[in-house]
């Protein structure tokens, strides 16, 4: 017999909820491509796309904060028996800080590449940064994460391998062959 809690629906959200909250995201990712120019210049297709990941990630990890204070919801979340524990509440609220840091993260390159502005050494230093950080915080995730924990990740990483690998062979060589159009790192990342 289990002994997890059963998710509520009020804390996962419905799916219906799910998709109508990511149309809406994505939305305004549309509306801020059409309609938003930096400093005279229209951000391509990329960095509107790295703008819709900047939006997704912060409405995730705000909402994922904000759930982290009301321990009742962040339980079920969890689907754990009672409420979860100080530690499991500390290790949420910086998964969630760490997911707001990955959605400025994507936003920094093309906003300081459009507008001019800033010093592109020092964004790409804060970039280096934020990488070296998230490294760091999985690398802490895995070693001291259970089993299961560690099982679900390596899961989800092949899957992502499975897909992205031969996505990204099979675009090389249509560009290669003139296929299809030359893409940039940044454009292969977003």
């Amino acid at each position: 017999m289990s002994t997890a809690a059963a998710p509520s629906s009020a804390s996962r959200g419905s799916p219906l909820g799910r998709i109508v909250g990511l149309t809406v995201l994505l939305g305004l990712s549309v509306l801020l491509y059409r309609w938003v120019w930096i400093d005279g210049v229209r951000p391509g297709w990329a960095d509107a796309i790295a703008f819709s990941v900047t939006l997704i990630c912060l409405a995730s990890g705000a909402r994922l904060l904000v759930e982290s204070f009301d321990r009742k919801a962040l339980g079920a979340r969890m689907e754990v028996e009672g409420d979860p524990t100080v530690r499991e509440t500390g290790q949420v609220r910086l998964q969630a800080l760490m997911v707001i840091l990955l959605g400025v993260t994507m936003a920094v390159p093309p906003v300081i590449a459009l507008s001019g502005q800033g010093v592109p050494v020092a964004a790409y230093a804060a970039v280096v940064a934020v990488m070296v950080l998230r490294m760091y915080y999985n690398w802490r995730v895995m070693t001291r994460a259970d089993e299961f924990l560690r099982r679900r990740v390596q899961e989800a990483h092949s899957i992502v391998l499975m897909i992205l690998s031969p996505a990204l062979t099979l675009y090389a060589a249509a560009e290669r062959l003139g296929l299809a159009p030359q893409a940039s790192a940044w454009e292969l990342v977003v």
